[in-house]
């Protein structure tokens, strides 16, 4: 994985984490009106157990989501307002060989766009991955600190009994019940004084027991690593809340409904530990415990849902019927919301550099849509075309370039076509005037006034009159778009019957017949990226600048 990759995959779990959170409590606004209106007498606390799997759920479904981002066929279904390129611009792309900086922008297809951002992509992964690892080291340097302290009242305390793999022990000096899964022993702590007092005892035992049944030893874990990781977000502490007072909720619903527990002896039971729990000022970590809800409205709320709990015991099978029905269409709402924003957010930074790999991919699918009509040009990649990708893919400006040419191109497609099968020459030479002019029948004065060149394919007037075309202050035959073309096949025609060779004439179109033949006496070799590679030739990078036009061209869709 890219770091790249890796800083899109972090940032679109930062916006499913935000949009699981707002489903769920969607999810639960809606059934507590709906069940209100329904049973006016009954409270939202009986869907506490639903309420609590759905979010369990949604955690299970969350921490897929990567492995599913990976899997899932890539296709980024937005625009996305973030993307890193090779360089602002393809001035400074040339300004800057080599150059490794990284470019955040806003809505930055335009050529015309600043960079939001610009910062060396080595120094940013440095940032980054220090920021990671340190917000990561402090998180589970606090939860190892946690699990001390907690193995440290377990050591210190008495073994009272062990019920299959649970383990209950007391201790003098605990404010607090609570209960805790470590490997392979789960754990219940009760203070001793309420040993002398067995009603309450039992009470609590069954809650931090209840804790246990329902997972919520195993959920504490998921949701201490969610809050390491994704520490900067805010949703991602307020589901942690969410998901703690749920736990509690849910426990107190199963006692009570099941008649495991007198209500109002619970509640007051809850008051008592709550008087010295909150004296207490941090909540263990990867616990849970009966008071962890023990302050202010929280307490108040608690004690209410389960007074009407007692009172609005019974349900019929409607109700439960009702239950199930509404659990597993919140089911598969959140995991739709989960996943359809995963895939939708996938992206979220997009990379629009071209790195060798996808350079080779481009340069196969180029290769297959040659045509079989008549010669070839045959598809090469090297460093110096991929650096040319990254010139007009990898930069605003010249994907803005290569998408308007593209379009322009359409226009004169078929004319052209028709010349070049008529020469018997590579279809592929439709690329040349991309590069030369972008498809625009430019006169000698839009064109460079060094050069003095003009016309789609850019003759310079005296190539222009070797090949019959006439320039002169009355007429200029290079803007004839027939003519001109014309002429270009003939000159590229007579470079390959002297060179023998299509990449050869296309280095003489531009250098010029001496600088090849030059190049060919100086070298020994025939072969024209060597040429290039030792300095034979025309325009810096001319050859691959035609070969990356030639690639993007059977590759249309590069330039979205």
């Amino acid at each position: 994985m890219t770091f790249v990759s890796f800083l899109s995959l972090f940032l679109e779990l930062h916006v499913v984490l935000a949009v699981a959170f707002a489903g769920l409590l969607g999810i639960k606004w809606i059934t507590r009106r709906g069940f209100s209106c329904t049973h006016a007498n009954q409270s939202s606390a009986l869907f506490q157990r639903d309420l609590l799997k759905l979010h369990y759920v949604a955690l299970a479904v969350f921490v897929l989501t990567p492995l599913i981002s990976v899997i899932a066929p890539r296709q980024e279904m937005f625009d996305s307002p973030a993307k890193i390129w090779a360089a602002s611009s393809m001035r400074k792309f040339r300004e800057q060989p080599g150059s490794s900086q990284i470019h955040f922008m806003i809505r930055s297809d335009s050529a015309n766009s600043d960079p939001l951002l610009s910062i060396s992509s080595s120094r940013m992964m440095e940032v980054t991955c220090s920021i990671l690892l340190l917000a990561s080291l402090t998180g589970f340097a606090l939860l190892a600190r946690e699990l001390r302290q907690i193995h440290r009242v377990r050591n210190s305390g008495y073994l009272l009994k062990r019920i299959g793999k649970t383990s209950i022990y007391i201790h003098p000096t605990l404010a607090m019940p609570f209960s805790f899964r470590s490997i392979g022993e789960a754990m219940v702590l009760l203070p001793m004084n309420l040993v002398s007092e067995p009603a309450k005892f039992r009470m609590a035992l069954k809650h931090e027991l209840q804790h246990h049944r329902q997972g919520d030893t195993l959920a504490v874990y998921a949701v201490w690593l969610l809050r390491t990781v994704f520490f900067a977000n805010p949703f991602v502490h307020l589901w942690a809340r969410e998901i703690s007072e749920i736990q509690e909720y849910a426990c107190d619903e199963t006692l009570v409904d099941l008649k495991k527990v007198d209500s109002h002896a619970y509640a007051s039971l809850l008051v008592e530990v709550a008087e010295t729990a909150n004296r207490l000022n941090a909540k263990l970590a990867c616990a849970t415990g009966f008071a962890f809800m023990s302050r202010g409205t929280r307490l108040k709320r608690r004690i209410e849902s389960m007074l009407m709990q007692q009172a609005s015991h019974t349900r019929s099978k409607v109700d439960r019927l009702t239950r199930s029905t509404i659990q597993g269409a919140g089911v598969l709402a959140v995991s739709f919301a989960i996943i359809g924003t995963a895939l939708a957010s996938r992206g979220i930074v997009q990379d629009r550099r071209i790195t060798m790999p996808q350079a080779e991919r481009m340069a196969k699918i180029a290769e297959k849509a040659m045509s079989t009509n008549g010669e070839t040009l045959p598809v090469v990649m090297n460093a110096r075309i991929l650096r040319q990708l990254n010139r007009y893919l990898g930069t605003p400006e010249g994907r803005e370039y290569m998408r308007n040419a593209l379009s322009r191109m359409e226009n004169e497609r078929a004319d052209i076509e028709r010349a070049l099968d008529k020469y018997g020459m590579p279809r592929e030479f439709l690329a040349i005037p991309i590069i030369e002019s972008g498809y625009r029948n430019l006169t000698q004065g839009e064109s460079s006034p060094a050069v003095k060149a003009a016309g789609l394919w850019q003759f310079i007037p005296s190539t222009a009159r070797n090949y019959g075309l006439e320039v002169s202050d009355s007429k200029d035959e290079r803007l004839n778009i027939a003519l001109e073309t014309d002429a270009a096949m003939r000159l590229l025609m007579a470079n390959k019957l002297r060179f023998g060779d299509w990449w050869l004439s296309l280095s003489a179109y531009n250098a010029g017949e001496g600088r090849v033949q030059e190049g060919i006496d100086a070298t020994g070799s025939r072969d024209a990226w060597t040429l290039v590679g030792k300095g034979f030739e025309g325009d810096t990078d001319y050859l691959a600048k035609v070969a990356a036009a030639i690639i993007i061209m059977k590759n249309p869709d590069s330039v979205q």
